[in-house]
């Protein structure tokens, strides 16, 4: 081969492998979550309805199952405890909103779009209970989770 077309192939090359396009990595995105609601049953785990609204056009409407939750069964009036309940995977099929994007298909084990959310409140003493049998708490709690995805159905890369 004469070293002029090595030196062309060389410099083909050279150009294919600098134009070949890296793979894109997100930067993650802080979501500051602005108001929402959870009801569950910590003796269980199962939920009722999430919904989560915040920062940057994010939304979550969700419907927590099996997952891991506190305090379990049987607190008097007067007992110090806490609420916890934390879902992830499959236990939070959900969707999810992001600016302009909507993620469907959350939670579920064919889907790249995967939810994870902790609620954690400070210690509270339960109050005695009144006539009607049931009462209600309020306690400061925090709030923290993930969210990864693909806009739409999140189809699982057949390779990975």
């Amino acid at each position: 081969m004469h070293p002029q077309w090595l030196r062309l192939m060389s410099t083909l090359a050279a150009l294919l492998l600098l134009s070949t396009p890296a793979p894109l990595l997100a930067e993650p995105i802080r979501i500051t979550i602005t108001s929402g609601s959870v009801s569950f049953n910590p003796n269980v785990g199962e939920g009722g309805d999430l919904r989560l609204n915040g920062t940057n056009g994010f939304s979550v409407t969700g419907f927590p199952e099996l997952g891991n939750t506190d305090p379990h069964c049987c607190l008097t009036p007067g007992t110090s405890t806490s609420m916890r309940g934390r879902w992830s995977s499959n236990d939070l099929p959900a969707t999810v909103t992001l600016g302009d994007d909507t993620f469907t298909n959350v939670g579920d084990l064919n889907s790249s779009n995967q939810l994870e959310v902790d609620f954690r409140s400070t210690t509270f003493t339960l109050p005695p209970i009144e006539s009607s049998r049931s009462t209600a708490v309020t306690a400061p709690f925090t709030l923290t989770g993930s969210f990864r995805g693909t806009p739409g159905n999140g189809p699982r890369d057949p390779d990975g």
